[in-house]
């Protein structure tokens, strides 16, 4: 089995034993070590992500955006009318208070 495993391809890492355990209890730490930190990663991102889905039903939708908009433009020209309503009242009322006092 020596003979089938290439020593230049696998230069600058540990070589593979042919025994029952050989250098695997350092890698199997090192595995461990890998895999708590990606369990804890996983409880942090799953942290967010039940605050993403609290936040999510509260957020408006694209119909919700539309009708705004059309209340918004709605109200802009109601607000139009009315300035240029008041502005007609004001000039009238200044031309007759004008016209009594002269």
């Amino acid at each position: 089995m020596g003979d089938v495993i290439d020593s230049d391809r696998f230069r600058g890492k540990a070589a593979a034993s042919r025994g029952t355990g050989g250098n695997g209890g350092g890698i199997v730490d090192d595995i461990l070590k890998r895999l708590s930190a990606v369990e804890s990663s996983v409880a942090d991102i799953r942290a967010h992500v039940s605050g993403i889905a609290a936040i999510l039903p509260h957020l408006a939708t694209k119909a919700d955006v539309s009708v705004l908009r059309a209340d918004i433009g709605s109200g802009e020209t109601s607000i139009i009318k009315w300035t240029i309503g008041t502005m007609i009242a004001c000039a009238a009322l200044a031309f007759a208070i004008a016209k009594f006092v002269s």
